[in-house]
Order: C-alpha cells, then sequence, then structure tokens
C-alpha cells in the first residue's frame, strides 16, 4: 500500500465522521501536497470494494465516507446536512426481507430530522 493510500485510511479510521472526498482531499493535503482528487476517488472506490470503509449515499447529498464499520444507520439534518451515526435497530433486516419479494442484500435506514442548532436558528419553522 502507498503513503498516501495509509494515510487516506489513517484519517478515515482515526476521526469520527462522514467525510466528502473533497473533505478527505482537503486534509490529505495537509501532509500530502500532491494529492490528486483522482487519486482520492480512485482510492475510496478500492478501499469500499475491499470493505475497508464504508460509502454513505444520501439523497440530494454528496457521497459521504466512513471508517466506521459497525453495523449502524443514519440520521441527516435537512438544513445543514450533518449526519449522525444512529445504533443498528434490531430486526429491521427481517422486517424488510418479509415484505419484499427477491433476495436482500443490505439494508440501510437513513432518518430525516432537523438537529437542535438548526431547530434553534429557525425559530422551530422546518420548511
Amino acid at each position: 500500500m502507498s503513503v498516501i493510500q495509509d494515510s487516506m485510511l489513517a484519517i478515515l479510521r482515526e476521526n469520527p465522521g462522514h467525510f466528502t472526498a473533497e473533505q478527505l482531499l482537503a486534509m490529505l493535503r495537509r501532509t500530502h501536497h500532491r494529492a490528486s482528487p483522482a487519486t482520492v476517488y480512485r482510492n475510496l472506490d478500492i478501499f469500499t470494494r475491499e470493505g475497508k470503509i464504508r460509502r454513505v449515499a444520501l439523497a440530494d447529498s454528496p457521497k459521504f465516507f466512513e471508517g466506521n464499520l459497525t453495523p449502524h444507520d443514519h440520521a441527516v439534518c435537512l438544513h445543514c446536512g450533518q449526519v449522525t451515526d444512529l445504533i443498528a435497530l434490531k430486526g429491521l433486516s427481517e422486517l424488510v426481507a418479509g415484505n419484499i419479494q427477491g433476495e436482500l442484500i443490505s439494508t440501510d435506514l437513513t432518518v430525516n430530522y432537523i438537529c437542535n442548532d438548526c431547530a434553534g436558528k429557525t425559530g422551530g419553522e422546518y420548511h
């Protein structure tokens, strides 16, 4: 594995949270000034396929990447886009599998909400 690949994995595993490719590139460039967007995107795809990281695809948002591989779901603030981990709901896969025809591959629950910071800024109006 290259030094840049090692650094990318370290960033994702040592920093809790969800990062876009652009955010990851900015963090990587602090120590690897010549890192390119193509290198970041290529390695994110490789790491995702190999199961080293998790890709989180959300509606109307860029893809996020995280190093947390434990089963969990996500909550997303509709105003600021903050992504928060949720403990995986027990029984969700069984419930979904019982309501579809075919083979269930995975479940990824996303809860949309308004975080406390945004609720305070909007005076409780969520539209």
